[in-house]
Protein backbone atom coordinates (compact mmCIF):
# COMPACT_ATOMS: atom_id res chain seq x y z
CA UNK A 1 0.00 0.00 0.00
CA UNK A 2 2.95 2.50 0.81
CA UNK A 3 4.30 1.60 -2.89
CA UNK A 4 0.50 2.54 -4.27
CA UNK A 5 0.38 5.71 -2.27
CA UNK A 6 4.04 6.58 -3.21
CA UNK A 7 3.53 6.10 -6.80
CA UNK A 8 -0.03 6.49 -7.19
CA UNK A 9 0.59 8.55 -10.80
CA UNK A 10 2.28 5.75 -12.16
CA UNK A 11 -0.17 3.02 -11.29
CA UNK A 12 -3.12 5.10 -12.09
CA UNK A 13 -1.52 5.46 -15.46
CA UNK A 14 -0.63 2.08 -16.30
CA UNK A 15 -4.58 1.24 -15.45
CA UNK A 16 -5.55 3.32 -17.86
CA UNK A 17 -3.28 2.07 -20.58
CA UNK A 18 -4.59 -1.13 -19.97
CA UNK A 19 -8.20 -0.23 -20.04
CA UNK A 20 -7.46 2.02 -23.36
CA UNK A 21 -5.13 -0.23 -25.37
CA UNK A 22 -8.16 -2.35 -26.82
CA UNK A 23 -9.48 0.65 -27.68
CA UNK A 24 -6.50 1.53 -29.33
CA UNK A 25 -6.27 -1.72 -30.95
CA UNK A 26 -9.39 -1.87 -32.37
CA UNK A 27 -8.46 1.60 -34.21
CA UNK A 28 -5.29 0.64 -35.13
CA UNK A 29 -7.38 -2.40 -37.00
CA UNK A 30 -10.22 -0.49 -38.28
CA UNK A 31 -7.65 1.67 -40.31
CA UNK A 32 -5.80 -1.12 -42.17
CA UNK A 33 -7.04 -2.34 -45.58
CA UNK A 34 -6.81 -5.35 -47.55
CA UNK A 35 -3.99 -5.09 -50.34
CA UNK A 36 -5.82 -5.12 -54.32
CA UNK A 37 -4.64 -8.51 -55.90
CA UNK A 38 -4.22 -9.85 -59.55
CA UNK A 39 -5.96 -13.19 -61.04
CA UNK A 40 -2.90 -13.93 -63.28
CA UNK A 41 -3.53 -16.77 -65.45
CA UNK A 42 -5.79 -19.86 -65.78
CA UNK A 43 -4.10 -22.83 -67.57
CA UNK A 44 -6.07 -24.06 -70.24
CA UNK A 45 -3.89 -26.13 -71.74
CA UNK A 46 -4.36 -30.07 -71.30
CA UNK A 47 -0.54 -30.96 -72.45
CA UNK A 48 0.46 -29.21 -69.20
CA UNK A 49 -0.70 -31.88 -66.80
CA UNK A 50 0.99 -30.42 -64.23
CA UNK A 51 -0.93 -27.13 -64.54
CA UNK A 52 -3.88 -27.62 -66.49
CA UNK A 53 -7.27 -25.87 -65.01
CA UNK A 54 -5.08 -24.17 -62.33
CA UNK A 55 -5.87 -20.44 -61.44
CA UNK A 56 -3.53 -18.08 -60.45
CA UNK A 57 -3.30 -14.68 -58.45
CA UNK A 58 -1.41 -12.53 -56.51
CA UNK A 59 -1.37 -12.05 -52.31
CA UNK A 60 -3.89 -9.73 -50.82
CA UNK A 61 -2.25 -8.42 -47.67
CA UNK A 62 -3.56 -9.02 -44.69
CA UNK A 63 -6.32 -11.87 -46.49
CA UNK A 64 -7.12 -14.69 -44.65
CA UNK A 65 -9.17 -16.50 -47.19
CA UNK A 66 -9.95 -16.02 -50.78
CA UNK A 67 -13.78 -17.08 -51.95
CA UNK A 68 -13.19 -18.44 -55.91
CA UNK A 69 -16.78 -18.76 -57.93
CA UNK A 70 -16.98 -20.15 -61.28
CA UNK A 71 -20.01 -18.66 -63.45
CA UNK A 72 -21.07 -18.79 -67.33
CA UNK A 73 -22.51 -15.69 -68.87
CA UNK A 74 -25.78 -15.96 -67.39
CA UNK A 75 -23.80 -15.74 -63.91
CA UNK A 76 -25.10 -19.48 -63.33
CA UNK A 77 -22.74 -20.34 -60.28
CA UNK A 78 -20.53 -23.70 -62.11
CA UNK A 79 -17.47 -24.29 -58.84
CA UNK A 80 -17.33 -22.58 -55.56
CA UNK A 81 -14.32 -22.39 -53.70
CA UNK A 82 -12.52 -21.40 -50.17
CA UNK A 83 -8.86 -22.04 -50.10
CA UNK A 84 -5.48 -20.23 -48.18
CA UNK A 85 -3.74 -20.43 -51.26
CA UNK A 86 -3.28 -18.30 -54.00
CA UNK A 87 -3.78 -20.72 -56.14
CA UNK A 88 -6.37 -23.51 -56.95
CA UNK A 89 -7.72 -25.97 -59.53
CA UNK A 90 -10.78 -26.17 -60.99
CA UNK A 91 -10.96 -29.67 -61.49
CA UNK A 92 -14.87 -30.70 -62.31
CA UNK A 93 -15.53 -27.16 -64.20
CA UNK A 94 -17.40 -28.04 -67.39
CA UNK A 95 -17.88 -24.97 -69.23
CA UNK A 96 -18.31 -25.40 -73.17
CA UNK A 97 -15.69 -24.55 -76.19
CA UNK A 98 -15.90 -20.99 -77.34
CA UNK A 99 -17.84 -19.89 -74.32
CA UNK A 100 -17.40 -17.05 -71.82
CA UNK A 101 -17.07 -17.83 -68.17
CA UNK A 102 -16.51 -15.35 -65.43
CA UNK A 103 -14.05 -16.17 -62.77
CA UNK A 104 -14.85 -13.89 -59.31
CA UNK A 105 -12.11 -14.40 -56.45
CA UNK A 106 -12.62 -12.76 -53.51
CA UNK A 107 -10.48 -11.54 -50.44
CA UNK A 108 -11.46 -11.92 -47.03
CA UNK A 109 -9.58 -9.57 -44.10
CA UNK A 110 -8.46 -11.36 -40.94
CA UNK A 111 -10.25 -9.87 -38.94
CA UNK A 112 -13.14 -12.18 -37.40
CA UNK A 113 -15.30 -9.27 -37.00
CA UNK A 114 -14.88 -7.10 -39.88
CA UNK A 115 -16.36 -8.21 -43.41
CA UNK A 116 -13.95 -6.02 -45.41
CA UNK A 117 -13.14 -7.69 -48.96
CA UNK A 118 -11.70 -7.42 -52.58
CA UNK A 119 -12.92 -8.34 -55.30
CA UNK A 120 -11.16 -9.50 -58.66
CA UNK A 121 -13.46 -10.89 -62.09
CA UNK A 122 -11.37 -12.65 -64.94
CA UNK A 123 -13.18 -13.01 -67.61
CA UNK A 124 -12.11 -15.73 -70.24
CA UNK A 125 -12.80 -17.89 -73.22
CA UNK A 126 -13.05 -21.23 -72.23
CA UNK A 127 -11.10 -23.02 -74.96
CA UNK A 128 -10.52 -26.95 -73.50
CA UNK A 129 -12.45 -28.88 -75.61
CA UNK A 130 -15.90 -30.04 -74.76
CA UNK A 131 -18.53 -32.19 -75.80
CA UNK A 132 -21.39 -30.30 -77.80
CA UNK A 133 -23.85 -31.07 -74.99
CA UNK A 134 -25.68 -29.90 -72.44
CA UNK A 135 -25.58 -31.10 -68.89
CA UNK A 136 -28.45 -33.36 -68.22
CA UNK A 137 -29.37 -33.71 -72.13
CA UNK A 138 -31.84 -36.45 -72.96
CA UNK A 139 -30.55 -39.24 -75.39
CA UNK A 140 -32.97 -41.85 -77.15
CA UNK A 141 -31.79 -45.20 -76.69
CA UNK A 142 -32.88 -46.30 -80.12
CA UNK A 143 -30.81 -44.31 -82.23
CA UNK A 144 -27.02 -44.14 -82.75
CA UNK A 145 -25.39 -41.74 -79.84
CA UNK A 146 -23.23 -39.23 -81.94
CA UNK A 147 -22.29 -36.02 -80.28
CA UNK A 148 -19.68 -33.83 -81.46
CA UNK A 149 -16.16 -32.66 -79.57
CA UNK A 150 -16.10 -28.51 -80.19
CA UNK A 151 -12.44 -27.86 -80.25
CA UNK A 152 -12.17 -23.71 -80.76
CA UNK A 153 -8.16 -24.29 -80.90
CA UNK A 154 -8.42 -27.18 -83.54
CA UNK A 155 -6.19 -29.20 -80.87
CA UNK A 156 -4.80 -32.54 -82.41
CA UNK A 157 -7.28 -35.23 -80.05
CA UNK A 158 -4.89 -37.91 -80.64
CA UNK A 159 -4.68 -39.22 -77.18
CA UNK A 160 -8.15 -38.10 -76.38
CA UNK A 161 -10.76 -41.36 -75.30
CA UNK A 162 -14.76 -40.50 -74.18
CA UNK A 163 -16.38 -43.10 -72.05
CA UNK A 164 -20.16 -43.71 -70.57
CA UNK A 165 -20.50 -44.51 -67.23
CA UNK A 166 -23.52 -45.57 -64.75
CA UNK A 167 -22.25 -44.46 -61.57
CA UNK A 168 -18.73 -45.87 -61.17
CA UNK A 169 -19.60 -48.52 -63.64
CA UNK A 170 -17.81 -48.66 -67.45
CA UNK A 171 -20.37 -49.03 -69.81
CA UNK A 172 -18.51 -47.94 -73.08
CA UNK A 173 -14.76 -46.55 -73.68
CA UNK A 174 -13.40 -45.18 -77.03
CA UNK A 175 -10.90 -42.96 -78.74
CA UNK A 176 -12.01 -39.83 -80.17
CA UNK A 177 -11.91 -39.98 -83.92
CA UNK A 178 -13.06 -37.12 -86.69
CA UNK A 179 -14.13 -34.69 -83.08
CA UNK A 180 -16.85 -37.42 -82.49
CA UNK A 181 -17.95 -39.56 -79.59
CA UNK A 182 -19.97 -42.21 -81.15
CA UNK A 183 -21.91 -45.32 -79.41
CA UNK A 184 -23.79 -47.34 -81.02
CA UNK A 185 -27.68 -47.88 -80.40
CA UNK A 186 -27.11 -51.41 -79.73
CA UNK A 187 -24.87 -50.90 -77.21
CA UNK A 188 -27.69 -48.39 -75.53
CA UNK A 189 -30.35 -49.41 -76.51
CA UNK A 190 -31.22 -51.70 -73.49
CA UNK A 191 -29.70 -48.43 -71.18
CA UNK A 192 -32.32 -46.23 -69.48
CA UNK A 193 -31.53 -43.56 -66.74
CA UNK A 194 -28.81 -40.93 -65.63
CA UNK A 195 -25.80 -41.93 -67.25
CA UNK A 196 -22.06 -39.76 -67.30
CA UNK A 197 -20.27 -39.33 -70.07
CA UNK A 198 -16.81 -37.99 -70.14
CA UNK A 199 -13.98 -37.18 -71.90
CA UNK A 200 -10.68 -37.44 -70.95
CA UNK A 201 -6.82 -37.71 -72.24
CA UNK A 202 -4.20 -40.20 -70.95
CA UNK A 203 -1.00 -38.59 -70.97
CA UNK A 204 2.20 -40.29 -68.89
CA UNK A 205 0.01 -43.35 -68.34
CA UNK A 206 -2.41 -41.10 -66.25
CA UNK A 207 -5.54 -40.44 -67.47
CA UNK A 208 -7.15 -36.37 -67.16
CA UNK A 209 -10.89 -35.38 -67.03
CA UNK A 210 -11.33 -33.19 -69.37
CA UNK A 211 -15.25 -32.84 -69.57
CA UNK A 212 -17.63 -34.60 -68.16
CA UNK A 213 -21.69 -34.35 -69.09
CA UNK A 214 -24.19 -35.89 -67.16
CA UNK A 215 -27.06 -37.21 -69.49
CA UNK A 216 -30.35 -38.97 -69.30
CA UNK A 217 -30.74 -42.05 -71.49
CA UNK A 218 -34.64 -42.87 -72.38
CA UNK A 219 -36.69 -44.52 -74.48
CA UNK A 220 -38.73 -43.02 -77.32
CA UNK A 221 -42.66 -42.52 -77.09
CA UNK A 222 -44.56 -45.15 -78.43
CA UNK A 223 -46.40 -44.34 -81.27
CA UNK A 224 -50.29 -44.85 -81.80
CA UNK A 225 -51.22 -48.34 -83.20
CA UNK A 226 -53.34 -48.23 -85.95
CA UNK A 227 -55.05 -51.51 -86.68
CA UNK A 228 -55.86 -52.72 -90.02
CA UNK A 229 -58.11 -55.99 -90.02
CA UNK A 230 -60.10 -56.76 -88.40
CA UNK A 231 -61.82 -53.28 -88.37
CA UNK A 232 -63.58 -51.60 -85.43
CA UNK A 233 -67.24 -53.76 -85.12
CA UNK A 234 -67.01 -55.57 -88.52
CA UNK A 235 -67.57 -58.50 -89.51
CA UNK A 236 -64.70 -61.18 -89.92
CA UNK A 237 -66.14 -64.44 -92.56
CA UNK A 238 -65.47 -67.92 -90.43
CA UNK A 239 -62.58 -68.29 -92.31
CA UNK A 240 -58.44 -68.03 -90.96
CA UNK A 241 -57.80 -64.44 -91.30
CA UNK A 242 -54.56 -61.92 -90.41
CA UNK A 243 -54.48 -59.77 -87.71
CA UNK A 244 -52.63 -56.54 -89.59
CA UNK A 245 -51.64 -53.23 -87.75
CA UNK A 246 -49.28 -50.52 -88.17
CA UNK A 247 -47.89 -47.96 -86.08
CA UNK A 248 -46.37 -48.68 -82.43
CA UNK A 249 -43.18 -47.50 -83.64
CA UNK A 250 -39.87 -46.95 -81.14
CA UNK A 251 -42.01 -50.34 -79.46
CA UNK A 252 -40.08 -53.57 -78.99
CA UNK A 253 -42.67 -56.10 -77.97
CA UNK A 254 -46.16 -56.71 -78.94
CA UNK A 255 -48.69 -58.66 -77.32
CA UNK A 256 -51.88 -59.00 -78.86
CA UNK A 257 -55.00 -61.00 -77.89
CA UNK A 258 -58.36 -61.55 -78.41
CA UNK A 259 -60.69 -62.13 -75.88
CA UNK A 260 -64.41 -63.15 -75.25
CA UNK A 261 -67.45 -61.21 -74.40
CA UNK A 262 -66.22 -62.78 -70.97
CA UNK A 263 -62.88 -61.40 -70.89
CA UNK A 264 -61.54 -64.77 -70.90
CA UNK A 265 -58.79 -64.37 -73.51
CA UNK A 266 -59.01 -67.49 -76.31
CA UNK A 267 -56.15 -66.10 -78.48
CA UNK A 268 -52.41 -64.63 -77.60
CA UNK A 269 -48.99 -63.88 -79.65
CA UNK A 270 -45.72 -61.96 -78.24
CA UNK A 271 -44.22 -60.31 -81.06
CA UNK A 272 -40.40 -58.34 -81.07
CA UNK A 273 -41.28 -56.55 -84.08
CA UNK A 274 -44.25 -55.72 -86.48
CA UNK A 275 -45.78 -58.41 -88.53
CA UNK A 276 -49.56 -59.82 -89.91
CA UNK A 277 -50.32 -62.35 -87.19
CA UNK A 278 -52.26 -65.59 -88.23
CA UNK A 279 -55.26 -66.51 -86.22
CA UNK A 280 -57.15 -70.14 -86.93
CA UNK A 281 -60.67 -69.17 -87.16
CA UNK A 282 -61.29 -72.64 -85.47
CA UNK A 283 -59.66 -70.92 -82.22
CA UNK A 284 -62.84 -68.81 -81.83
CA UNK A 285 -66.31 -69.65 -82.32
CA UNK A 286 -69.36 -68.42 -84.90
CA UNK A 287 -71.41 -65.68 -84.33
CA UNK A 288 -69.60 -64.42 -81.36
CA UNK A 289 -68.56 -61.03 -80.36
CA UNK A 290 -64.75 -60.53 -79.13
CA UNK A 291 -61.98 -57.81 -78.45
CA UNK A 292 -59.04 -57.75 -80.18
CA UNK A 293 -56.48 -55.90 -78.03
CA UNK A 294 -52.92 -54.47 -79.59
CA UNK A 295 -50.17 -53.49 -76.72
CA UNK A 296 -47.08 -52.03 -78.14
CA UNK A 297 -44.21 -51.44 -74.90
CA UNK A 298 -40.71 -51.16 -74.22
CA UNK A 299 -40.07 -53.05 -71.00
CA UNK A 300 -37.48 -50.84 -70.17
CA UNK A 301 -39.84 -48.41 -69.31
CA UNK A 302 -43.41 -49.32 -68.39
CA UNK A 303 -44.86 -45.89 -68.99
CA UNK A 304 -43.93 -46.31 -72.38
CA UNK A 305 -46.76 -48.16 -73.22
CA UNK A 306 -49.60 -47.73 -76.13
CA UNK A 307 -52.88 -49.73 -76.28
CA UNK A 308 -55.22 -50.11 -78.87
CA UNK A 309 -58.27 -52.10 -78.80
CA UNK A 310 -61.67 -52.71 -80.90
CA UNK A 311 -64.27 -55.35 -81.25
CA UNK A 312 -65.18 -57.51 -84.10
CA UNK A 313 -68.27 -60.13 -84.57
CA UNK A 314 -67.83 -63.54 -86.02
CA UNK A 315 -69.80 -64.84 -88.72
CA UNK A 316 -71.24 -68.63 -89.86
CA UNK A 317 -69.48 -71.24 -91.76
CA UNK A 318 -70.36 -71.30 -95.36
CA UNK A 319 -71.10 -74.15 -97.60
CA UNK A 320 -68.58 -74.45 -100.23
CA UNK A 321 -70.05 -74.64 -103.97
CA UNK A 322 -70.93 -77.96 -105.17
CA UNK A 323 -68.57 -79.98 -108.02
CA UNK A 324 -68.87 -79.18 -111.59
CA UNK A 325 -67.79 -80.44 -115.03
CA UNK A 326 -67.10 -79.07 -117.76
CA UNK A 327 -68.14 -81.93 -119.72
CA UNK A 328 -71.77 -82.60 -119.66
CA UNK A 329 -73.22 -86.31 -118.89
CA UNK A 330 -74.13 -88.81 -121.55
CA UNK A 331 -71.80 -90.25 -124.55
CA UNK A 332 -68.28 -88.84 -125.02
CA UNK A 333 -65.60 -89.00 -127.50
CA UNK A 334 -63.04 -92.27 -126.36
CA UNK A 335 -60.19 -90.45 -124.22
CA UNK A 336 -62.30 -87.14 -123.41
CA UNK A 337 -60.44 -85.53 -120.15
CA UNK A 338 -63.56 -84.26 -118.20
CA UNK A 339 -62.10 -81.03 -115.82
CA UNK A 340 -63.89 -81.29 -112.24
CA UNK A 341 -64.04 -77.37 -110.63
CA UNK A 342 -66.21 -75.36 -107.64
CA UNK A 343 -67.07 -71.86 -108.13
CA UNK A 344 -65.35 -71.69 -104.86
CA UNK A 345 -61.65 -70.63 -104.60
CA UNK A 346 -58.98 -72.56 -102.86
CA UNK A 347 -60.79 -76.15 -102.40
CA UNK A 348 -59.80 -79.57 -102.81
CA UNK A 349 -61.77 -82.13 -105.03
CA UNK A 350 -62.07 -86.18 -103.96
CA UNK A 351 -64.57 -88.19 -106.53
CA UNK A 352 -65.00 -92.00 -106.77
CA UNK A 353 -65.84 -93.68 -109.84
CA UNK A 354 -67.01 -97.34 -108.34
CA UNK A 355 -70.42 -95.61 -107.39
CA UNK A 356 -69.62 -94.78 -103.71
CA UNK A 357 -69.67 -91.44 -102.31
CA UNK A 358 -66.51 -89.35 -101.88
CA UNK A 359 -64.70 -88.21 -98.89
CA UNK A 360 -61.68 -86.98 -97.98
CA UNK A 361 -60.37 -90.36 -98.45
CA UNK A 362 -61.21 -91.03 -101.87
CA UNK A 363 -59.16 -90.44 -104.69
CA UNK A 364 -57.78 -86.86 -104.67
CA UNK A 365 -58.66 -84.65 -107.89
CA UNK A 366 -55.34 -83.28 -109.55
CA UNK A 367 -55.82 -83.78 -113.19
CA UNK A 368 -58.48 -84.14 -115.61
CA UNK A 369 -59.99 -87.34 -115.61
CA UNK A 370 -59.99 -89.82 -118.63
CA UNK A 371 -62.68 -91.35 -119.82
CA UNK A 372 -62.57 -95.06 -121.09
CA UNK A 373 -65.04 -96.67 -120.63
CA UNK A 374 -68.31 -96.37 -119.33
CA UNK A 375 -68.13 -94.07 -115.71
CA UNK A 376 -70.13 -92.66 -112.95
CA UNK A 377 -68.29 -90.23 -111.07
CA UNK A 378 -69.34 -88.99 -107.59
CA UNK A 379 -67.05 -85.95 -106.09
CA UNK A 380 -66.99 -83.38 -103.18
CA UNK A 381 -65.38 -79.98 -103.24
CA UNK A 382 -64.06 -79.65 -99.78
CA UNK A 383 -62.08 -76.03 -97.97
CA UNK A 384 -60.91 -75.52 -94.07
CA UNK A 385 -63.57 -73.69 -92.21
CA UNK A 386 -65.98 -74.58 -94.49
CA UNK A 387 -69.28 -76.91 -94.73
CA UNK A 388 -68.25 -79.92 -96.72
CA UNK A 389 -70.15 -79.42 -100.65
CA UNK A 390 -73.19 -81.91 -101.94
CA UNK A 391 -72.01 -84.52 -103.73
CA UNK A 392 -71.87 -83.69 -107.67
CA UNK A 393 -72.59 -86.89 -109.72
CA UNK A 394 -71.38 -87.41 -113.67
CA UNK A 395 -72.06 -90.34 -116.10
CA UNK A 396 -70.18 -90.45 -119.14
CA UNK A 397 -70.02 -93.20 -121.80
CA UNK A 398 -67.32 -93.26 -124.26
CA UNK A 399 -68.06 -93.40 -127.84
CA UNK A 400 -66.64 -97.10 -128.76
CA UNK A 401 -65.17 -97.98 -132.25
CA UNK A 402 -67.58 -97.91 -135.47
CA UNK A 403 -69.70 -96.15 -133.84
CA UNK A 404 -72.00 -93.48 -135.92
CA UNK A 405 -74.74 -92.90 -138.54
CA UNK A 406 -74.92 -91.38 -141.65
CA UNK A 407 -76.40 -88.29 -139.98
CA UNK A 408 -73.51 -87.84 -137.07
CA UNK A 409 -71.97 -84.84 -137.08
CA UNK A 410 -69.66 -86.28 -134.29
CA UNK A 411 -66.15 -87.87 -134.15
CA UNK A 412 -65.81 -91.76 -134.27
CA UNK A 413 -63.19 -93.16 -131.70
CA UNK A 414 -60.52 -95.54 -133.48
CA UNK A 415 -58.53 -96.64 -130.79
CA UNK A 416 -55.86 -99.74 -130.49
CA UNK A 417 -54.09 -100.29 -127.35
CA UNK A 418 -50.97 -99.27 -127.33
CA UNK A 419 -51.50 -96.68 -129.76
CA UNK A 420 -52.38 -93.31 -129.83
CA UNK A 421 -56.45 -92.57 -129.95
CA UNK A 422 -57.84 -91.06 -132.90
CA UNK A 423 -61.24 -89.10 -133.37
CA UNK A 424 -61.94 -90.49 -137.13
CA UNK A 425 -64.04 -88.83 -139.35
CA UNK A 426 -65.47 -90.30 -142.76
CA UNK A 427 -65.91 -87.92 -145.43
CA UNK A 428 -68.98 -90.29 -146.97
CA UNK A 429 -70.63 -91.03 -143.79
CA UNK A 430 -71.14 -87.94 -141.66
CA UNK A 431 -73.88 -85.67 -142.06
CA UNK A 432 -71.83 -82.86 -143.19
CA UNK A 433 -70.83 -85.31 -146.41
CA UNK A 434 -73.06 -83.58 -148.89
CA UNK A 435 -71.68 -79.94 -147.68
CA UNK A 436 -71.01 -78.26 -150.99
CA UNK A 437 -66.97 -78.03 -151.97
CA UNK A 438 -66.15 -74.97 -154.02
CA UNK A 439 -67.90 -72.58 -155.14
CA UNK A 440 -72.21 -72.58 -155.05
CA UNK A 441 -73.73 -74.72 -158.18
CA UNK A 442 -70.01 -75.81 -159.37
CA UNK A 443 -70.05 -78.75 -161.60
CA UNK A 444 -66.91 -80.22 -160.16
CA UNK A 445 -67.93 -83.88 -159.90
CA UNK A 446 -68.53 -84.75 -163.22
CA UNK A 447 -71.17 -82.31 -163.74
CA UNK A 448 -72.94 -82.37 -160.54
CA UNK A 449 -71.72 -79.98 -157.67
CA UNK A 450 -68.92 -81.52 -155.94
CA UNK A 451 -69.13 -82.19 -152.30
CA UNK A 452 -67.35 -83.44 -149.20
CA UNK A 453 -68.05 -86.91 -150.42
CA UNK A 454 -66.43 -86.51 -153.21
CA UNK A 455 -63.40 -84.09 -152.98
CA UNK A 456 -63.38 -83.38 -149.28
CA UNK A 457 -60.54 -85.96 -148.46
CA UNK A 458 -57.65 -83.27 -147.85
CA UNK A 459 -60.16 -81.20 -145.02
CA UNK A 460 -61.38 -84.44 -143.52
CA UNK A 461 -57.89 -85.87 -143.00
CA UNK A 462 -57.04 -82.38 -141.77
CA UNK A 463 -60.16 -82.58 -139.77
CA UNK A 464 -58.96 -86.44 -138.30
CA UNK A 465 -55.45 -84.64 -137.34
CA UNK A 466 -56.18 -80.85 -135.51
CA UNK A 467 -59.10 -82.95 -133.26
CA UNK A 468 -56.98 -85.61 -132.55
CA UNK A 469 -53.86 -83.46 -131.40
CA UNK A 470 -55.69 -80.39 -130.12
CA UNK A 471 -58.80 -82.42 -128.64
CA UNK A 472 -61.09 -79.67 -130.17
CA UNK A 473 -63.54 -81.46 -132.41
CA UNK A 474 -63.27 -79.54 -135.46
CA UNK A 475 -65.32 -81.51 -138.25
CA UNK A 476 -65.10 -81.65 -141.93
CA UNK A 477 -67.28 -78.84 -142.94
CA UNK A 478 -65.45 -76.46 -140.65
CA UNK A 479 -61.93 -77.09 -142.92
CA UNK A 480 -63.79 -77.03 -145.80
CA UNK A 481 -65.13 -73.92 -145.37
CA UNK A 482 -62.32 -72.81 -144.03
CA UNK A 483 -59.88 -73.66 -147.93
CA UNK A 484 -62.62 -72.68 -149.72
CA UNK A 485 -62.76 -69.48 -148.69
CA UNK A 486 -59.26 -68.72 -148.49
CA UNK A 487 -58.37 -70.34 -152.24
CA UNK A 488 -57.05 -73.65 -151.69
CA UNK A 489 -60.10 -75.58 -152.92
CA UNK A 490 -60.21 -76.66 -157.02
CA UNK A 491 -61.66 -79.29 -158.73
CA UNK A 492 -58.92 -81.99 -159.31
CA UNK A 493 -58.83 -81.30 -154.92
CA UNK A 494 -57.37 -79.21 -151.91
CA UNK A 495 -54.17 -77.66 -152.50
CA UNK A 496 -51.48 -79.68 -150.27
CA UNK A 497 -50.25 -76.23 -148.84
CA UNK A 498 -53.21 -76.30 -146.60
CA UNK A 499 -52.24 -79.24 -144.81
CA UNK A 500 -49.44 -77.25 -143.29
CA UNK A 501 -51.45 -73.73 -143.28
CA UNK A 502 -54.38 -74.89 -141.54
CA UNK A 503 -52.29 -77.36 -139.10
CA UNK A 504 -49.79 -74.04 -137.94
CA UNK A 505 -53.06 -71.50 -137.62
CA UNK A 506 -54.20 -74.10 -135.00
CA UNK A 507 -51.21 -74.27 -133.09
CA UNK A 508 -49.05 -77.32 -134.48
CA UNK A 509 -45.94 -78.25 -135.77
CA UNK A 510 -45.57 -79.26 -139.40
CA UNK A 511 -42.75 -80.76 -140.47
CA UNK A 512 -42.25 -81.98 -144.09
CA UNK A 513 -40.30 -85.99 -145.20
CA UNK A 514 -39.59 -87.52 -148.03
CA UNK A 515 -39.38 -91.44 -149.48
CA UNK A 516 -36.00 -91.68 -148.02
CA UNK A 517 -37.66 -90.78 -144.31
CA UNK A 518 -38.93 -93.80 -143.22
CA UNK A 519 -36.80 -93.81 -140.32
CA UNK A 520 -37.95 -90.40 -139.18
CA UNK A 521 -41.75 -91.14 -140.48
CA UNK A 522 -41.67 -94.56 -137.89
CA UNK A 523 -40.15 -92.27 -134.91
CA UNK A 524 -42.23 -89.69 -135.40
CA UNK A 525 -45.70 -92.00 -135.15
CA UNK A 526 -44.06 -94.25 -132.04
CA UNK A 527 -43.79 -90.97 -130.00
CA UNK A 528 -47.37 -90.49 -130.06
CA UNK A 529 -47.60 -87.01 -129.77
CA UNK A 530 -47.63 -86.95 -133.89
CA UNK A 531 -49.73 -87.98 -137.09
CA UNK A 532 -48.65 -88.15 -140.32
CA UNK A 533 -50.60 -86.76 -143.05
CA UNK A 534 -50.06 -88.87 -146.67
CA UNK A 535 -50.35 -87.52 -150.09
CA UNK A 536 -51.16 -90.66 -151.67
CA UNK A 537 -51.04 -91.78 -155.77
CA UNK A 538 -52.64 -94.91 -157.55
CA UNK A 539 -52.68 -97.50 -155.53
CA UNK A 540 -54.34 -99.24 -152.11
CA UNK A 541 -55.78 -96.39 -151.70
CA UNK A 542 -57.08 -94.29 -154.34
CA UNK A 543 -56.69 -94.61 -158.57
CA UNK A 544 -55.88 -91.06 -158.60
CA UNK A 545 -54.61 -89.15 -155.65
CA UNK A 546 -55.86 -89.15 -152.23
CA UNK A 547 -54.51 -87.65 -148.30
CA UNK A 548 -54.79 -89.84 -145.74
CA UNK A 549 -53.53 -89.93 -142.03
CA UNK A 550 -50.89 -92.28 -141.07
CA UNK A 551 -51.90 -93.01 -137.00
CA UNK A 552 -49.33 -95.38 -135.68
CA UNK A 553 -46.63 -97.99 -135.92
CA UNK A 554 -45.31 -100.94 -134.76
CA UNK A 555 -41.63 -102.71 -134.37
CA UNK A 556 -42.05 -104.89 -137.22
CA UNK A 557 -42.47 -101.74 -139.94
CA UNK A 558 -46.25 -102.02 -140.00
CA UNK A 559 -48.56 -98.22 -139.46
CA UNK A 560 -52.21 -97.97 -139.00
CA UNK A 561 -53.76 -95.28 -140.90
CA UNK A 562 -56.92 -93.40 -140.80
CA UNK A 563 -58.51 -93.04 -144.19
CA UNK A 564 -61.27 -90.02 -144.52
CA UNK A 565 -62.67 -92.63 -147.41
CA UNK A 566 -62.83 -95.99 -145.70
CA UNK A 567 -63.41 -97.13 -142.24
CA UNK A 568 -62.95 -100.57 -143.05
CA UNK A 569 -59.27 -99.93 -144.12
CA UNK A 570 -58.92 -97.75 -141.49
CA UNK A 571 -58.78 -101.21 -139.43
CA UNK A 572 -55.84 -102.40 -140.62
CA UNK A 573 -51.84 -102.37 -140.78
CA UNK A 574 -50.39 -101.66 -143.62
CA UNK A 575 -46.79 -102.37 -144.42
CA UNK A 576 -44.43 -98.77 -144.39
CA UNK A 577 -42.69 -99.71 -147.72
CA UNK A 578 -46.59 -99.52 -149.28
CA UNK A 579 -47.05 -96.37 -148.22
CA UNK A 580 -43.58 -94.73 -149.04
CA UNK A 581 -43.69 -96.62 -152.48
CA UNK A 582 -47.21 -95.39 -153.40
CA UNK A 583 -46.64 -91.60 -152.06
CA UNK A 584 -46.43 -89.08 -154.22
CA UNK A 585 -44.66 -85.58 -153.85
CA UNK A 586 -44.63 -83.42 -151.56
CA UNK A 587 -45.20 -87.18 -149.89
CA UNK A 588 -45.42 -86.34 -145.71
CA UNK A 589 -46.53 -83.61 -143.34
CA UNK A 590 -45.51 -84.74 -139.78
CA UNK A 591 -47.64 -83.60 -138.09
CA UNK A 592 -46.96 -82.47 -133.96
CA UNK A 593 -48.37 -81.13 -130.53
Amino acid sequence: MKFIKLHKNMVLCFLIGLLISPIIYFLYMKSIKLSPFIISDFNQNPKDVENFKTLTWTESKYSSKYQVSVMDDNLKILKYIETTDTNVKLDNVYAKNNESIIINVKSIDNSQNKKDSNNENYKVIWTIPTFDLKDGQTIFNNENMIIDILNKNNEDLTGYYYALYKDNDLIYKSSVENSQAKIDKSIISNLVGKYSLVLYRIANEDEYIIDKKEINIKVQRVTDINIVYPQDNSLVFWDDFKIDFNGGENATKYYIKISNSTDKVVFEKNLSNIQKVDVEISELQENKNYTLTIVAKNPLDKEVTKTKSINFKTGKKNKVQKVESDTPNGNVTWNKKVTLLSQTDNVEIYYTTDGSNPTTNSIKYTEPIIIKSRVTIKAIAVRKNMIDSEISEFKYSPIAYGMGSSNSWAPIALFDEGYLPIRYYNQRTGGYAYTTYGPKDNDWDDGYTATIASHGCGPTAVSIVVSTLTEKDVNPAITTEYACQHGYCFPSGTLNSFIKDYSIKQGLKVEMAGQNDKDKIIKALKSQKSLVVAVMGKGTFTTTAHYIVLRGANDNGQVLVADPNSIERSKKFYDIDLIIREAKAPYFFIISK
